[in-house]
């Protein structure tokens, strides 16, 4: 009796993980912008202050005028 229950828990933790899984796949393939507020090194950002980020092939001159309007 315990072996079915642990079985059937077992399954049940195994499915919820599986589609956590393929939700959290899903939102990155679907909406990047998403994922990229969440690891913007992994999307070829690099911080440029504390709370903002400009692509790593941003010309110093624009870098410039980022800080400018930022700040």
């Amino acid at each position: 009796m315990r072996e079915k229950l642990f079985r059937r828990s077992a399954r049940g933790f195994a499915t919820i993980f599986a589609l956590i899984v393929v939700a959290t796949v899903g939102t990155i393939v679907a909406f990047p912008v998403a994922a990229a507020i969440a690891c913007p090194t992994c999307y070829g950002l690099e911080p440029l202050s504390s709370n903002v980020f400009v692509e790593r092939t941003l010309a110093p001159e624009a870098r410039a005028h980022v800080i400018d309007a930022v700040t």
